[in-house]
């Protein structure tokens, strides 16, 4: 599965790859940013909570680089786009 986060209004997407363990949690396995083609391995986890209105994005360490640099995103999920 894929999910598209964009941070802070950026124009680049947050394209992160994961594989699905649940109806509500996923695991990291890989990121895009940008205009990137090649995947970057990452591990962490993916979740949907507060009845599917919350995204928890949780890498197992820091992702991006300074000053945009995060350890855990919480965004509102606004729905899925795609099949």
């Amino acid at each position: 599965m894929a999910i598209g986060v964009i941070i802070n209004d950026e124009p680049n997407l947050v394209l992160f790859g994961a594989t699905k363990i649940s109806p509500t949690e996923a695991t990291l396995v890989s990121y895009i940013y940008g205009q990137g083609t090649d995947p970057i391995p990452i591990t962490g986890t993916i979740q949907l909570a507060q009845g599917g209105r919350a995204l928890i994005i949780t890498p197992d360490g820091s992702l991006g680089s300074e000053p945009c640099s995060f350890s855990q995103y919480l965004g509102t999920f606004r729905g899925v786009v795609g099949g």
